[in-house]
């Protein structure tokens, strides 16, 4: 365990700074934590918000839940850092103004590198390696739209318990959608280093993680942030480290499993008007979207398989490589069925 973390005494709530680096001006960069430890012994676990500075759901929801534990309520270790990129955060943006890389890319990160590496590894380093049980909370792109859902992901088949774990603790999340991937057989459903990512490097050193996308970016949506708490505090009970006489409530999401996702991109640029949205079932064949080029021409997409949608395009104004919709063609639902 890291001393930050092991230097809290039982029965005590920290709140502290780390400094990941320093402005030219002077100013040092920062992250604030929240440490909880309880006065009985148990599991540590670190919820981990705004990776990525447009993601708000995530933040406002770890606040809120800051407010209400106590740590005489707590057996083990409760880690809170609601924004863990606060330069993408004062910027409002996505990746690292600094370097322009995507924090969730960078794990387990490099103490000599540009700012995101050096980011993720004091994150890594101070909070990861502490951890047992790992949730990186973000939202979808700030240009989309979709309901909660979890990802867990298989790394190696030696990691499966971990992986099964994982999706345990999702389930009881909750979420529209449990995203369930076999990342061992598959490395390119999403661009980008998918070894940089949070939960795939707290994997691989044995701790047991997964994501949640708390619904839209760059905007605070009350529903997304109840939900979420909900989440967390169902997660605390179910791991013991919180005791409650009242359990929070069940998810109400329909919770359905998908096992493959894929992107539709855009060939044509325009205006977009769709027919379907986030949560929305699609037979093969159905019209999902009209991309409007400014000669008028039209340009029809539609689903390649039939498939739930798990984020659809909200910003009408499409170029050529613009994702439009992230749809699951492969899945169980709560009642059994398959596809």
């Amino acid at each position: 365990m890291s001393r930050l973390v092991e230097q809290v005494p039982p029965g005590k709530a920290v709140k502290g700074a780390l400094v990941v680096g320093q402005r030219a001006g002077g100013e040092e960069i920062s992250i604030i934590y929240h440490i909880l430890r309880g006065l009985n012994p148990g599991p540590t676990v670190w919820f981990n918000g705004a990776i990525h500075g447009d993601e708000l759901n995530g933040p406002i929801a770890l606040l809120q839940l800051s407010q209400k534990l106590q740590p005489e309520q707590i057996s083990g270790t409760i880690i809170l850092t609601p924004v863990s990129n606060p330069l993408a955060f004062a910027a409002r943006q996505k990746n690292t103004p600094h370097d322009l890389l995507d924090l969730d890319q960078q794990f387990p990160g490099d103490p000599e590198g540009t700012l995101s590496q050096r980011i993720a590894y004091q994150l890594f380093h101070v909070f990861g390696t502490a951890a047992d049980y790992i949730v990186d909370s973000h939202t979808v792109g700030h240009d989309y739209f979709g309901q909660p859902y979890t990802v867990t992901k298989k790394i190696r088949q030696d990691l499966q318990p971990a992986f099964e774990q994982a999706q345990k603790l999702a389930e009881i999340f909750g979420g529209a959608f449990h995203c369930s991937l076999d990342f061992s057989e598959n490395l390119n459903e999403v661009p980008g280093n998918v070894y940089g990512f949070l939960d795939v490097q707290a994997q691989l050193q044995g701790k047991v993680a997964f994501m949640v996308e708390l619904g839209a970016g760059g905007i605070h949506q009350p529903d997304a942030v109840r939900f979420a708490l909900e989440g967390y505090q169902r997660l605390l009970v179910d791991l013991k480290l919180l005791s409650s006489k009242k359990n929070p409530p069940a998810s109400k999401l329909p919770a359905i499993s998908i096992k493959k996702r894929y992107y539709l991109y855009a060939n044509t640029a325009g205006f977009l008007t769709f027919s379907v949205q986030a949560g929305d079932f699609v037979k093969k064949g159905t019209l999902l979207a009209e991309v409007t080029d400014l000669y008028g021409q039209k340009t029809a997409y539609r689903a390649m398989h039939d498939a739930f949608v798990l984020i659809n395009r909200n910003n009408a104004v499409v170029e050529t490589g613009d994702r439009l919709f992230f749809l699951g063609e492969s899945w169980n639902d709560a009642n059994g069925g398959k596809k």
